[in-house]
């Protein structure tokens, strides 16, 4: 029986992922995300590019979507942090 995340699941646990387009954020095609999940619980690392390291720690929120918290520091030694929420999707290659 499928649970309803699923498909979250499915797209994300255990997976490495580069960014495509952060116009808005210190995170670009260098920095690597690399996620888990386990039932409702989403987690997983980041770095590269300006990102040192970083950590996210979340809950899936419905069939595509999550809401994460995250920290890092950065290259220059900031320590950021904050929210995210965003739609788990494929994209057509």
């Amino acid at each position: 029986m499928e649970s309803a995340f699923s498909q979250v699941t499915e797209r994300l646990n255990n997976r490495r992922f580069a960014v495509a387009n952060n116009a808005q954020g210190l995170s670009d095609a260098r920095t690597v995300f690399h996620y888990f999940v386990e039932g409702a619980a989403v987690w997983g690392t980041y770095a590269g590019g300006h990102i040192r390291q970083g950590n996210q720690v979340g809950r899936v929120t419905g069939p595509d979507s999550i809401e994460l918290l995250y920290q890092c520091i950065t290259t220059d030694g900031e320590i950021r942090a904050g929210w995210s929420r965003g739609v788990v999707g494929v994209d057509e290659a």
